[in-house]
């Protein structure tokens, strides 16, 4: 039944189940590890000024067809 009696069969049972293992403790292990970091860029991020509003917008250059 699936095919479970080929060897290649149960080594790719192995590796699925090893990669849900495997995913699932890294899910665990790092799931709030950089929440504090990203809020305080966010805090910090808030207090400078935006560059980008008081940058030029770019000049448009007209195709203009010279003869």
């Amino acid at each position: 039944m699936f095919g479970i009696s080929d060897p290649g069969i149960w080594l790719a049972y192995l590796l699925e189940v090893l990669c849900l293992v495997f995913a699932v403790w890294y899910g665990i292990k790092y799931w709030n590890q950089d929440d504090e970091i990203s809020s305080a860029q966010d805090t910090d991020d808030a207090l400078k000024p935006n560059a980008s509003k008081s940058a030029k917008p770019a000049e448009k250059h007209s195709h203009k067809n010279s003869k």
